[in-house]
């Protein structure tokens, strides 16, 4: 159940993202738990969005948000695998939030494979960035 104060654009990219049929059961808000902890794993990192006047004399109503995500396997192809699908899942959709009318989720930053040698085995992990904007309705 979630918390009664969470944002609904957080629960509706989760929802999205967990809406892939391999990627359900992978994505986590924020790091999973180390007893969840899967083989391979999406971790979505959603900050408080940015508010913007959305016209020259109205109040401060549209929200930018940015989201980062580290897509995280055992090996360089599950990284990229599970990147893969969250990029085709996000990238292009437009959200379904009550009240607000949302643009379609842009990925404009994707980094470079790395390589996490602090756990026992080392981790590979991609990371990606997805932006949009949700307006009044």
């Amino acid at each position: 159940m979630a918390d009664a104060g969470e944002d609904p654009h957080v629960l509706a990219l989760l929802a999205r993202a967990r809406a892939h049929r391999t990627l359900a059961g992978h994505v986590f808000d924020g790091p999973p738990a180390n007893d969840d902890r899967p083989g391979w794993y999406v971790a979505v990192y959603v900050g408080a969005p940015s508010e913007v006047q959305h016209r020259y004399t109205g109040d401060h109503s549209q929200l930018e948000y940015t989201v980062t995500t580290h897509s995280v396997g055992t090996s360089p192809a599950q990284a990229r695998s599970a990147s893969r699908m969250l990029r085709g899942q996000l990238t292009d959709h437009v959200l379904d939030v009550p009240g607000r009318h949302c643009h379609s989720i842009t990925h404009p930053v994707g980094r470079p494979l790395e390589k996490d040698t602090d756990p026992n085995p080392p981790l590979w992990f991609i990371t990606d960035q997805f932006d949009f904007v949700s307006d009044p309705a």
